[in-house]
C-alpha cells in the first residue's frame, strides 16, 4: 500500500501528513491529476492503518459521480441546464483522515468555461453534508 502513495514534503501540517498517489486517479469518473489528489493522514497513525478504509473510499469517489450531480441538482439554488451537469470537472480533492473511523473529504469542482463558478462539496464518510459555490 505504501509504494501506491508519495510523501509530499512540501505541504506541512501539525496534525498531518499529506501524500499524493503515484498515478492519476479517477474521481466522478475523470482522471483527476495526481498531484491534485490530496490524502492527509493523522500523525497517530501511518498510511498502513488507514489502507483498507483509504482504498474503499477511494474507490467509492472514482464512481459516486450521478450521487453528486443529483445532490448539486437538488441543492444549487439555481435551474442549471442538464448537460451543465454532465459537463463538470474536478480541479481538487482532499481526502483527511482523523482515523480509520474518522474521516472526510473535499472535493472542489466546476468548469472550464465558466472559471468564476466553483463548487466546494464536503463528504464526511460517505455522505455527502454541504456544498458551496465560489464565485
Amino acid at each position: 500500500m505504501q509504494e501506491d502513495f508519495i510523501l509530499d514534503n512540501e505541504i506541512e501540517e501539525e496534525d498531518y501528513i499529506c501524500y499524493h498517489p503515484t498515478e492519476d486517479k479517477k474521481v466522478f469518473g475523470n482522471f483527476l491529476d495526481k498531484d491534485e489528489y490530496e490524502i492527509y493522514v493523522s500523525k497517530e497513525y501511518n498510511l498502513n492503518e488507514i489502507s483498507s478504509k483509504l482504498t474503499e473510499y477511494m474507490n467509492w469517489f472514482s464512481l459516486c459521480k450521478d450521487e453528486v450531480v443529483e445532490y448539486l441538482k437538488n441543492n444549487s439554488g439555481e435551474e442549471q441546464p442538464e448537460e451543465w451537469f454532465s459537463t463538470i470537472e474536478v480541479y481538487n480533492i482532499e481526502i483527511i483522515f482523523n482515523s480509520p473511523d474518522d474521516f472526510s473529504a473535499i472535493v472542489t469542482l466546476g468548469k472550464s468555461i465558466d472559471e468564476n463558478c466553483i463548487i466546494e462539496v464536503d463528504f464526511e464518510k460517505f455522505q455527502i453534508t454541504d456544498s458551496s459555490l465560489n464565485n
